[in-house]
């Protein structure tokens, strides 16, 4: 993610990303303990602050480092595929996995068994959004810096 000759600010990284999270536990904490917050308002403003940081931070600093132009160029980063239809089919062949071992084996519920449909895009893109800040940009920062971190 970071195409600069110059070494990644990791601390600078570290910093955003703990200072978002940290910022949305006061909010949380205050709406919960004034009252102002309901449980929904609360779990969204958890969705989407903690779990987000990460990739709100890369963003930050690859904006302030000028490695992009903005957010349309952010998602060609995050998006780049080497082929685009084996990428697809491993998605297409790991959800229709899922679907049949929610039919069969699943647990059961009070939710009929179609929901996991309409569930695949919020798990795609809510579930793996803060890879693209640990993954992304602090792994290989790290991995540069520290010869602990690196691959084998």
């Amino acid at each position: 993610m970071w195409k600069s000759e110059k070494s990644p600010p990791v601390w600078e990284y570290l910093g955003w990303t703990f200072l978002i999270t940290f910022v949305s536990w006061i909010i949380s904490f205050i709406g919960e303990k004034t009252g102002i917050m309901s449980i929904a308002v609360f779990n969204i403003i958890n969705t989407f602050t903690y779990a987000f940081a990460p990739f709100y931070a890369t963003f930050i600093i690859l904006i302030r480092h000028r490695q992009i132009s903005g957010a349309r160029e952010f998602f060609i980063r995050i998006f780049q595929v080497k082929n685009l239809k084996v990428s697809l089919l491993i998605l297409a062949v790991l959800c229709c996995a899922k679907l049949i071992l929610s039919m069969s084996i699943g647990e059961r519920t009070e939710l009929a068994w179609y929901i996991f449909i309409p569930a695949i895009p919020i798990m795609i893109l809510g579930g793996g959004v803060e890879e693209v800040g640990w993954r992304g940009f602090l792994q290989p920062a790290l991995e540069k810096k520290c010869r602990l971190f690196q691959r084998y």
